[in-house]
């Protein structure tokens, strides 16, 4: 199946408009990389000020070509762009803009960004920039960028919103012999994002893994559906830069409970399949066990050491990242005892000593890897007098291949050594240069299982049972509207329609509460006055709405009295039981006081306010704090809601990104 966009991923013919002889210019640059990548297809230069660039002819425009024309590089002077797309006609399909207004054209960049953006639409041409890296494609030798390192041939595409980051990250993959099918920039965004270029590479058969380089995100509906399509076939490993520039990052979070952007925008990438990795590193190590084909049934790992401190730094990160160490089986426990002296502790990690010959590394892994409680197995070699690298590593390797589970390794001392390298990757070990490293690169494994069973969850907008009112949650919206006719911002609702609203989808709150509103003096929402009359550990509830992704379901200890959990939890709408469950389960660790009896009502209420957001697009903010769980039932002592009049039901759940 051919997308639209294969011009612009794998062209057949590839205009330069701009081509220079000046040294050091954008034209000179892209000129000589596509010359010396050896493309496959026609190679055109356009400048209407050269006869010949590089000793290749050069016409004066793209209509002088005479031909269909599937990418042009345009990398002439921005006043030139819109002229150079006009008589582009209909003979050209895509178009990378390198070229960009510099800050000082701040006032007419817009007006300029949309003149070319309407140019381009009404040519039909799909456009990438202003400001782009351009396009590497290795099966068919096309490099029409201005500055990327030569670029191995593989099987994962890398999409970047940054140019400085595609070359960076090349001459980074480079030494590592990370290959690629495709790299793309998005540069300014002015037309293709994100989400067509995940449709296109979805479709691609030169890519098995997709890498994205991510700092905002325009249309997170878009985003999610295409990225969740991807997932369903291709793993995708995510690096999200701005962290660091979102309000409050560098603070300690206030008592609201309304999420940060980048909370939310992992709870996205958590429900769409996909892998979140913070560095450089990470995505590598991500992406090179991803594209090796290693999948994960589980995350108990076990850890395998010829020396105590590399096993111990391993179970270090292991518990920093969150990943559980298996615990041997008593089969495997015989096995061992087979095969190891008695000082050696039959535990997980296994330090097999300094003196282990190659045959003793071999013999442990096959028992562990036998072993059904473990799920991955990473293998550690120190350099020993007694056992070579290599040596190890080939030993390791044999017993490697007759396991389908995977295993990592981290062969310290061997950094310079390519060919205990090779011996270890061909035999589908990825070999990492620090514990550490190995540790991280299995974490990622197992969130992508977790994110893949995520993905894999479908939820209905409505509860199974007990299908809300939302007639008479719209007549709420109405009332208030007819009340307050002129009303343009977000408003609290009274007490009294706050109860309404959530009857109508039968949540319900504390009858103390509603006899109490009185004496308290309410003023919007429900219980505004003194602390709740119970005592014992509740949680709050809430909902708030993310500016990108939109209403969100955040699960969090309660603010004023003591919690039945631990850290909160957020969440896209829909939800399920499943997704309900989990969602508490990650708001729960070890100190946790939430009762086993409590699970079920927490389940129903977080089901029956998923429904309420996906119905109603105008409840802005929603928060039930606290809640309590009394006797198998839940008690709510306290509400508020918050509804965006200018908002109305339009019934195909727009307003979410799922």
């Amino acid at each position: 199946m051919q997308h639209y966009l294969f011009p612009l991923l794998k062209p057949r013919s590839v205009a330069l408009v701009g081509a220079s002889e000046r040294a050091g210019s954008l034209g000179r640059g892209v000129a000589e990389n596509l010359l010396a990548s050896e493309f496959t297809g026609e190679a055109y230069f356009v400048n209407p000020n050269y006869q010949r660039v590089l000793d290749k002819p050069v016409y004066a425009s793209m209509a002088d070509i005479g031909k269909p024309i599937d990418l042009a590089v345009i990398v002439a002077p921005v006043t030139a762009v819109p002229s150079i797309l006009h008589d582009a006609r209909a003979q050209l399909r895509t178009a990378v803009i390198m070229s960009a207004p510099s800050t000082a054209d701040g006032a007419m960049a817009p007006a300029w960004r949309r003149k070319v953006a309407a140019i381009a639409a009404a040519r039909n041409v799909r456009l990438l920039g202003p400001g782009a890296f351009g396009v590497v494609r290795t099966d068919i030798g096309l490099n029409a960028t201005f500055c990327a390192p030569p670029t191995l041939r593989g099987r994962l595409a890398l999409v970047s919103q940054s140019g400085a980051v595609c070359t960076a990250m090349l001459d980074f993959a480079a030494p590592m012999r990370i290959g690629f099918s495709s790299v793309i920039s998005l540069g300014g965004g002015i037309d293709v994002g994100f989400g067509e270029l995940l449709d296109s590479l979805l479709l691609d058969a030169e890519t098995e893994g997709i890498l994205l380089y991510v700092e905002s995100i325009a249309d997170a509906r878009k985003f999610m559906s295409a990225l969740r399509a991807a997932a369903r076939t291709k793993p995708v490993v995510v690096l999200k830069a701005g962290r660091s520039l979102e309000s409050g990052a560098r603070e300690v979070p206030s008592p609201s409970i309304a999420p940060w952007p980048d909370e939310v925008f992992e709870a996205a990438l958590m429900r769409s399949g996909t892998v979140r990795v913070r560095t450089y590193a990470q995505l590598f190590a991500a992406a090179r066990v991803l594209a090796m084909g290693e999948r994960a049934s589980g995350d108990r790992l076990a850890i395998v050491s010829n020396g105590r401190a590399p096993a111990l730094l391993a179970a270090d990160s292991a518990f920093s990242t969150g990943v559980a160490l298996a615990r041997f089986g008593p089969v495997t426990v015989s096995a061992l005892n087979m095969l190891l002296p008695k000082a050696i502790a039959r535990a997980n990690p296994l330090d097999l000593r300094g003196d282990a010959p190659p045959e003793r590394l071999a013999g442990a892994m096959s028992i562990i890897l036998s072993d059904p409680e473990v799920d991955a197995v990473i293998a550690l070699h120190a350099p020993r007098p007694t056992a070579s690298a290599i040596d190890a590593a080939r030993a390791v390797a044999a017993v490697v291949r007759a396991s389908k589970k995977p295993v990592l390794g981290s062969w310290l001392g061997a950094i310079n050594r390519p060919d205990v390298h090779d011996t270890l990757e061909s035999s589908g070990v990825a070999n990492f240069f620090t514990p550490e490293n190995a540790v991280e690169a299995f974490s990622f494994l197992a969130a992508y299982r977790r994110n893949q069973e995520w993905l894999l969850e479908t939820p209905n907008a409505q509860v199974d049972t007990e299908p809300p009112d939302i007639a008479a949650a719209n007549r709420i919206l109405a009332g208030l509207l007819h009340k307050r006719a002129a009303a343009r911002e977000p408003v609290a609702l009274p007490a009294a329609a706050s109860r309404e609203l959530l009857a109508a989808f039968h949540i319900t709150v504390s009858e103390d509460v509603a006899a109490n509103e009185h004496a308290n003096g309410s003023r919007g929402g429900v219980n505004h006055g003194s602390p709740p009359a119970f005592h014992g550990p509740a949680i709050r509830l809430a909902v708030a709405t993310d500016a990108v992704f939109g209403p969100v379901i955040v699960l969090a200890p309660a603010a004023q009295i003591p919690p039945m959990l631990s850290r909160r939890t957020v969440m896209l709408p829909p939800l399920n039981r499943r997704l309900a469950e989990d969602m508490i389960a990650g708001a729960r660790d070890r100190s946790g006081v939430l009762r086993s009896d409590a699970i079920e009502p927490l389940i129903r209420l977080l089901l029956q306010v998923s429904a309420l957001v996906c119905a109603l697009p105008w409840v802005r903010e929603l928060s039930l704090d606290p809640v309590a769980v009394l006797g198998g039932r839940v008690e709510i002592t306290a509400a508020r809601i918050v509804v965006d009049p200018q908002r109305s039901a339009t019934g195909n759940y727009n307003h979410m990104a799922i």
